[in-house]
Parts: structure tokens; C-alpha cells; sequence
């Protein structure tokens, strides 16, 4: 079985290091891009990941922006999306799109062992 597919979307770099260094030296296989378009354009050109963690604030499309297309996208329908924000927006999302998520996780309430512990979880 081929390592599992972790496609993290956030703007900031040191966020993007240090669960991507985590998640690979756990087995996964890990590609960051830090918006909305690049994960747009890395989706279009076939990248199917097992698990998305995506952050709400980036510049540009915001997270909640993408999360509304992506859910819509049937390349994605077995896509995990784990969204991996500073703020508390979940208020801000339709419900409908909410229960089509995986989980909503404050970066100041996780470590990146509880992230990987979650992924794990969902890919089995």
C-alpha cells in the first residue's frame, strides 16, 4: 500500500515546515502549497490527496472560499478535509458544507503528533 496523501494548504511557511517534516518522517506522503490558486492548479493537474489540511486565512481566495469549492469538486469526493486555522470561523461556514468536513482544529489547541494521530484515524 502506497503511503498516504497529506496535501497541506496554509500561507505560513513555518506552519508548512514543521507538520510536513512531522508527517513525512511518519510515512506520508506530504506536498504544501501556501493558497487557494496553487491548490487549485495542483488539483486540476490531477493531485487527488487522501487528507487536506487547510488553513481559513491565506491571502487571495480565503480557506473557507476553496473549502466551498472543493467540497463540489467529485475529484475530491473521498478527500478528508481537516481545516487547521488560528481563528475560530466555524460560524462563518454553511452548514452543509460543515458536515462535510472532517474536523476543525485551532493550531494553538494541536501538536503536530495529535495532527498526524488524527490523519492516521481517518486513512486507517
Amino acid at each position: 500500500m502506497s503511503a498516504a496523501k497529506v496535501f497541506i494548504i496554509d500561507d505560513d511557511p513555518n506552519i508548512t515546515d514543521v507538520y510536513s517534516t512531522k508527517l513525512t518522517a511518519l510515512g506520508f506522503d506530504v506536498a504544501t502549497v501556501p493558497n487557494a490558486k496553487s491548490a487549485e492548479v495542483k488539483i486540476a493537474g490531477g493531485y487527488v490527496p487522501d487528507v487536506i489540511l487547510l488553513d481559513i486565512i491565506m491571502p487571495g481566495d480565503n480557506g473557507i472560499q476553496l473549502l466551498e469549492r472543493m467540497v463540489k469538486d467529485p475529484a475530491l469526493a473521498k478527500t478528508k478535509i481537516i481545516i487547521f486555522s488560528n481563528l475560530d470561523q466555524r460560524d462563518d461556514i454553511d452548514e452543509d458544507i460543515m458536515s462535510k468536513i472532517a474536523g476543525y482544529y485551532l493550531k494553538v489547541n494541536m501538536i503536530p503528533s495529535e495532527i498526524a494521530k488524527k490523519i492516521k484515524e481517518l486513512v486507517g
